[in-house]
């Protein structure tokens, strides 16, 4: 059902309205000065803000303490108390917000440094959930929507450039699970899905029997990627003793300009060179061959670098090469089916990634930070933990300066994390 709401300022009544399948307006509920004057001090009120489809009102009211406006039940004719750290002071409309979500729910919104967000259940009353904004969000402009399940609220809001931004948050945790930036675009850490299904594709082919021969030394491999690049693939393998060194070639051309060339290795008795590759929808290219897992990307330099790589040991002297695919991808599998459950879908910790290259990456920073801090405590890497922690607090203070208060706290909540353990 859908419902409206009239407020006379004049007699001060405010009169609920069904709106009919027609669509016609039909009288519901009704509320008197008399009435109303029971509820919340009538001198005081001022406008009708908002109205859910649960016959409930948020009614502007000119005070500081509690709080600038009363939430009213028309069923019960009676007004909602609200309780929550910091909820007080004037309602005002062109910089403050309270709204209902579909939900029935509750949100307001406070422009005052934390700039956060509540909720409330007004069924129960309960206070349910805190909110933190970028402070940088001009507040106006700022949309709410609730997922069907309402376990994700969305927020999205443009920054004083005209950038816009669309934070994800999680009801249970309070948390932002993701959020849209140009940096997290199309970004490999975050192709959850399209690497699972060739993770899985791939596991398959070896359960089956299929062989995962794929060189041809005369014959190069090329993928295209729109009319951007072209990936080109070629393996050769070298005779040394009873063993073979297998090379795969990895490069890409640019129109007529070629980028730098990668090369993935590995020592087998087999004549074949086997792995598997798929271009990824954003234009990366994965490999599974005997030693792991590795994604590379053509940058804006126009070089190609190794964005990711996993693996669960390097092939076995006692393996085929096969087998050996098996095994990392059966890991590999693992976790990720565990990630896929999660709200925040990124790709597992990567086992080897240049420390330089770590440190001077951001969202790398972000994701992966605190496993890293781990990491380097096992081996007891005293200079690249300083390092580390370094970074850190550079990239907390930048955060901070910025308004971006949620990985403002997730990195030092990274530092504090690692102090600790």
């Amino acid at each position: 059902m859908q419902y409206i709401v009239t407020w006379s300022y004049e007699d001060k009544s405010v009169v609920g309205w069904a709106i009919t399948e027609e669509p016609e307006l039909k009288f519901d509920k009704s509320i008197n000065s008399e009435e109303l004057k029971n509820i919340t001090d009538l001198e005081e009120a001022r406008n009708l803000i908002r109205v859910s489809n649960c016959k409930q009102i948020i009614q502007q009211i000119v005070r500081e303490d509690p709080y600038g406006f009363e939430i009213i039940d028309l069923t019960t004719k009676s007004r909602h108390e609200l309780n929550a750290q910091g909820l007080k002071g004037f309602l005002y409309e062109s910089i403050d917000s309270a709204i209902f979500l579909e939900n029935g729910d509750l949100i307001v919104i406070s422009s005052e440094i934390p700039f956060v967000i509540m909720q409330w259940n007004l069924k129960t009353l309960e206070f349910e959930m805190q909110y933190i904004l970028n402070w940088n969000l001009v507040l106006y402009s700022l949309e709410l929507e609730m997922n069907d399940d309402n376990k994700l609220l969305a927020v999205s809001g443009r920054k004083p450039n005209g950038e816009t931004l669309i934070y994800v948050y999680s009801t249970e945790s309070g948390a932002v699970v993701a959020h849209i930036q140009k940096c997290h675009v199309s970004n490999t850490f975050f192709n959850v899905k399209e690497i699972k299904q060739f993770v899985q594709n791939t596991l398959e082919k070896c359960e089956s029997g299929q062989n995962l021969i794929q060189n041809n030394p005369n014959e190069p491999k090329k993928l295209s990627y729109g009319g951007s690049y072209t990936w080109i693939i070629n393996t050769f393998l070298e005779k040394a003793g009873l063993t073979n060194y297998h090379v795969t070639n990895l490069k890409a051309m640019i129109g007529e300009e070629s980028t730098n060339k990668v090369y993935l290795e590995y020592w087998d008795k087999e004549d074949s060179y086997i792995f598997e590759n798929k271009l990824l929808e954003n234009g990366d290219i994965i490999f599974a061959y005997p030693n792991g897992i590795e994604i590379y990307a053509v940058n804006a330099e126009k070089k190609i670098n190794l964005v990711y790589t996993w693996r669960n040991g390097t092939k076995k002297e006692t393996e085929t090469a096969q087998q050996s695919i098996n095994r990392n991808l059966t890991v590999f599998n693992v976790l990720i089916e565990n990630i896929d459950k999660s709200n925040f879908k990124y790709l597992p910790f990567p086992t080897e990634m240049n420390t330089d290259y770590f440190i001077n990456n951001g969202l790398v920073m972000k994701l992966y930070g605190k496993n890293k801090f781990y990491q380097l405590a096992k081996y007891e890497d005293k200079e690249r933990i300083e390092e580390l922690f370094d970074k850190c607090f550079e990239y907390s203070f930048s955060m901070f300066k910025s308004g971006d208060i949620y990985d403002f706290m997730l990195f030092t909540s990274q530092i504090a994390s690692a102090l600790i353990n």
